[in-house]
């Protein structure tokens, strides 16, 4: 497996947004696994799609738009409470 600090650049980058998650209130260890997703993405290693969601549970996935809708009032309330 490739490093996730591929060039400096993104060294550099990536301490950059550590830093920032963690000044956002992101636990470290949260904020290095968020990095470490990034980098997955960066690669390519995350691009297949699986019909594994309708496997298990019988029905399609929501999409992003109707997740986000749906968890509005608890994700205001998350916000509201910091």
């Amino acid at each position: 497996m490739r490093s996730v600090a591929a060039s400096s650049s993104w060294t550099h980058r990536q301490m950059l947004m550590r830093q920032a998650l963690v000044d956002a209130g992101f636990p470290a260890r949260q904020a290095d696994g968020l990095i470490e997703d990034y980098a997955h993405y960066r690669r390519n290693e995350a691009s297949m799609v699986t019909a594994r969601v309708v496997d298990a549970t019988g029905r399609e996935p929501p999409s992003f738009q109707d997740f986000a809708r749906d968890y509005t009032t608890q994700f205001s309330q998350a916000i509201a409470a910091r």
